[in-house]
């Protein structure tokens, strides 16, 4: 097998990011080839009381996080990162069954970076999206 000389190795990216929903909060990071999609999952299920005709029951729904990124370096040393972030859990209770609903929080957007800088995408009073991209030396 040939080696390719290092100007030919597509750029690597580390993507950090963190996000809110209400009492929840998740963070993290993971690396990207430029113009490759890269997925962060973490997460698992957890029981949800429910009550039906028959009675209470419980019910098992998804929590925790994903998020898809796909990096593109721009002219300028500036990097593209289409993003999906993803934020789910259960809340506080709402009725007095104890019923803990899951909530989810999804955004979707391209934001233009320049390595080493994080930028904010979502600011609202509860729910926070911020996202920054290194440039990994190979």
């Amino acid at each position: 097998m040939l080696a390719r000389p290092a100007s030919a190795l597509p750029a690597q990216y580390r993507i950090s990011f963190s996000l809110r929903l209400k009492d929840l909060s998740a963070s993290g990071d993971f690396a990207a080839s430029d113009g490759t999609q890269a997925n962060y999952v973490r997460g698992g299920e957890v029981p949800a009381e429910s009550v039906t005709a028959s009675g209470k029951t419980v019910e098992f729904k998804k929590e925790g996080v994903i998020v898809d990124c796909i990096p593109s370096g721009r002219p300028g040393g500036l990097v593209a990162l289409q993003c999906q972030f993803e934020i789910s859990g259960p809340m506080a209770p709402v009725t007095d069954f104890k019923i803990r609903p899951v909530e989810t929080f999804q955004c979707q957007a391209e934001v233009l970076l320049r390595p080493g800088v994080r930028r904010v995408q979502v600011d609202d009073p509860d729910r926070r999206v911020e996202v920054g991209v290194e440039k990994v030396a190979l």
